[in-house]
């Protein structure tokens, strides 16, 4: 089956009042003579509308981000461990964690799970486990309730 084209211009037209350019975006087909069939075009683009909406549900709850470091000493430098809990587009979430002493190389890890609670359970784990070992939260970020949403 062959696609119909559909060619998308900018038509330059006298500016119709105030804030206006006067230019429009006018559909044209891709060949003279053929007609175009503005239903089929607006369906697939309420269809790509609907299928972004959903993404954009999906991700209602905004990224969880915590810093901490540990207190210089003498001659190093401190210590630092970051957490970073986000949803990915296909509504899963993923714990993403990085420490290194600043200034040097850093190690990371990166871990995805299928479900908030999951995810929000192995964040609170790798934080209380860095809180025991002498670490000072230095900034937090998306933490609106009690468990971060």
């Amino acid at each position: 089956m062959r696609g119909r084209g559909v060619r998308l211009s900018w038509k330059q037209g006298p500016a119709g009042g105030e804030g206006e350019s006067g230019s429009e975006l006018v559909r044209e087909p891709d060949k003279p003579g053929r007609a175009v069939q503005p239903e089929r075009h607006l369906f697939v683009l309420e269809t790509v509308v609907g299928f972004v909406g959903v993404l954009l549900r999906q991700l209602q709850f905004a990224p969880m981000r915590l810093f901490m470091q540990t207190q210089p000493t003498g001659a190093g430098a401190p210590r630092y461990y970051q957490i970073v809990l986000q949803q990915d587009l296909l509504g899963g979430w993923m714990l993403f964690r990085e420490w290194g002493q600043q200034g040097a190389h850093a190690s990371s890890k990166r871990e995805t799970f299928l479900e908030r609670g999951a995810a929000l359970a192995a964040f609170e784990h790798a934080r209380d486990a860095q809180l025991r070992r002498g670490f000072q939260v230095m900034f937090a970020q998306g933490f609106d309730g009690p468990h971060g949403g």
